[in-house]
């Protein structure tokens, strides 16, 4: 008689591993998230609306704006928005424009100044930069002679 080998083989079944979210997918409080600073621009606010925590919401907010998954939808949805509304930064710059001739004919300064700032906002000119090489000497004249003592 044949002698049956004493260890049995069992056949191994291969599993699937559990499937993973694709990448590019949000969380459902990341997708909220999204929505809720889309409409407001406030992120503590999005956290809050979105289920974050209320004491961790300014913090967490400030990160999420940093991931690259939730930068993408909001840039997509931004997207998305100006081809609904057709919006452009030129049909924006003529509507300041528009505003500003207004105001000016209307005797309105305060008006003025604000159609002004949308328009520099609209290309970037509302921020100040400034580039510099090398050392740089700081010279601060607190107007006080230096022959006076205190």
């Amino acid at each position: 008689m044949a002698k049956k080998n004493s260890k049995t083989t069992t056949k191994k079944r291969k599993r699937n591993p559990p499937r993973k979210k694709a990448r590019s997918e949000l969380t459902a409080k990341q997708e909220t998230f999204v929505l809720e600073y889309s409409l407001s621009g406030n992120a503590t606010a999005a956290c809050i609306a979105a289920g974050y925590s209320e004491r961790t919401a300014a913090a967490q907010g400030s990160r999420l704006l940093e991931n690259k998954k939730i930068k993408d939808a909001l840039g997509a949805l931004q997207q998305q928005a100006q081809k609904e509304f057709k919006v452009t930064r030129e049909s924006l710059y003529a509507k300041y424009e528009q505003a500003f001739k207004l105001a000016a004919l209307t005797g309105a300064p305060a008006a003025m100044v604000s159609a002004a700032t949308g328009m520099a906002r609209l290309f970037g000119l509302d921020k100040y930069k400034v580039e510099h090489e090398g050392g740089m000497q700081v010279i601060v004249d607190t107007g006080i002679p230096n022959d006076q003592e205190d």
